[in-house]
């Protein structure tokens, strides 16, 4: 079962040094609380951000282990190069419903979503979903 990845030294593209071991830490509360939220009736959706030169390989894998702790629904959801990602590529929307068509046997794929951002317009629940 996906874990999370060992890969990485830590540092960050700006030259930054992250905590040591908090990637895995955060990733292990937050497995923790898919599990959680699922054992309380808690109808789950996990997103996930696709880096192709990241996780692109990855996606089916992490969309396995959260349907395994309980999640019910799976978004997964291109990435926007802004920041410190700006110097990597958006996945196309081929590879994107490559990756939707992999996870679907695994666990139902959220399919009609604007790109669920903090630039969305719209009231959720009353926009149209493309």
């Amino acid at each position: 079962m996906w874990r999370g990845s060992s890969r990485g030294s830590g540092s960050t593209d700006n030259g930054s040094q992250a905590r040591p071991g908090g990637a895995r830490l955060l990733l292990q509360n937050q497995l923790e609380g898919v599990k959680a939220a699922a054992a309380i009736g808690i109808v789950v959706k996990v997103n996930t951000v696709v880096i192709p030169e990241l996780n692109g390989a990855q996606v089916k894998e992490i969309a396995a282990c959260v349907r395994s702790l309980g999640a019910r629904v799976f978004n997964p959801v291109p990435l926007i190069p802004r920041g410190m990602f700006k110097h990597m590529e958006a996945p196309s929307q081929s590879f994107m419903e490559e990756i939707r068509q992999k996870c679907r046997p695994v666990i139902p794929v959220f399919g009609k979503c604007k790109q669920c951002r903090a630039d969305a317009e719209g009231i959720p629940g009353k926009e149209v979903c493309i």
